[in-house]
């Protein structure tokens, strides 16, 4: 058995089998998804401890199938969650974390992004541009080595007026909790302009840490749609905005989807799919095309369906979301993030992790290395 269809209510998600990227002693985990060119897909995977550290240390993965195989491809010194496609050649991914742009500059960042190439032959190549966040209202709080407190990890929309629209998370100086910011370019992702605040730590007084992890997409209706995270093991909240992310609605919470870096994509034939999860790890549909009915495939039992090794499979705690979060004392199974990549129509690509020792690095008592997946979803409504 290679595919499982999950009849839903408003649709039909058929399942491949999970395909290994790749596995690695260490810290192997944390994995994104870019397209390059219009059939390759680029695999990103951090080579890190998850501390602050300025740039994030990746490997390549490159898949020429819709991620039916992979080869290694090259190291790169800094990951990114998310890219912006730019032509049949050329992607761009977004830094994650942020310096300021001049000294004593906590108004605008900078940092090196990945300008992936891809030739004729299938060689990419990368270069590292400046890409700068320009314009926000109040000075950001520092850490880390002079750091900004602004991380980059929303995906890239193109709005109907023409600009690219994503979404950061940070704190200004003196803010206890995290804010989730919109910002805007218009020279294809190079430099970004605040927008707006789409939600505060005064917006969600019961979350521990303030809107952070956020993802947006665009309804049918011409509405955004985001999505956030508030804090681990915690519920998602969404907000709306009816004007290009210029306000945003209250937020309202998510109830039973949870809780770190939501990953939204949009297909052709108009679903809206959600991956995450922490506990546990989940896809949701939604075909209503407004972000409100979620529908749920548990991606954790579909992966132990599909894997034989016992060692390459989730534990059941994972599997039924009980698994507790402990990440040093207890390893946890999977960190819960994914990559996620629509292709076509119909289907998406999803990508997550498998660990063997949790935060601490494989090997460990769940196994002797780290691993990465790639899963195949079609979906119809």
């Amino acid at each position: 058995m290679s595919i499982i269809d999950y009849p839903l209510e408003n649709g039909l998600i058929q399942a491949n089998a999970p395909i290994e990227v790749s596995h690695k002693t260490g810290h192997f985990w944390f994995p994104s998804l870019h397209k390059v060119g219009d059939n390759t897909l680029a695999c990103s995977i951090v080579r890190s401890a998850d501390v602050a550290q300025g740039k994030w240390p990746a490997e390549l993965y490159l898949s020429t199938d819709v991620g039916a195989s992979w080869k290694f491809d090259q190291a790169i010194d800094s990951y990114g969650h998310t890219s912006i496609r730019h032509n049949q050649t050329t992607t761009l991914m977004m830094p994650y974390e942020l310096w300021p742009a001049a000294p004593d500059d906590n108004l605008n960042s900078a940092a090196s992004g990945n300008l992936l190439t891809l030739s004729t032959k299938g060689t990419l190549t990368v270069e590292t541009p400046n890409i700068t966040f320009c314009d926000f209202p109040a000075p950001l709080a520092t850490y880390h080595e002079d750091e900004l407190f602004l991380h980059h990890i929303g995906n890239i929309l193109h709005l109907p007026g023409g600009q690219l629209f994503t979404t950061l998370y940070g704190k200004f100086d003196g803010d206890t909790h995290f804010c989730s910011f919109a910002v805007v370019s218009n020279d294809g992702g190079f430099t970004w302009f605040f927008r707006s605040i789409i939600a505060t730590g005064d917006d969600v007084p019961e979350a521990p840490e303030g809107p952070n992890e956020s993802d947006t997409q665009l309804l049918d209706n011409g509405d955004l749609i985001c999505i956030y995270r508030v804090s681990s093991e915690r519920e998602f909240y969404k907000s709306y905005s009816s004007d290009e992310g210029l306000t945003w609605s209250t937020p309202m919470r998510l109830i039973g989807m949870r809780s770190v870096q939501p990953r939204l994509a949009k297909l052709g034939n108009g679903a809206i799919v959600l991956t995450g999860g922490r506990p546990g790890l989940f896809c949701w549909l939604n075909a209503d095309g407004k972000g409100e009915t979620w529908e749920q495939i548990n991606l954790g039992t579909h992966h132990n369906q599909l894997i034989e090794t016992t060692e390459h499979q989730f534990p059941e705690a994972f599997c039924q979301a009980e698994e507790a979060w402990e990440p040093y004392e207890k390893p946890s199974s999977s960190t819960a993030y994914t990559g996620i990549m629509p292709w076509g129509e119909d289907k998406v690509i999803v990508t997550y992790d498998r660990l063997s020792n949790g935060w601490s690095g494989a090997p460990g008592p769940n196994g002797k290395v780290d691993r990465v997946f790639s899963l195949s979803l079609k979906i119809s409504i």
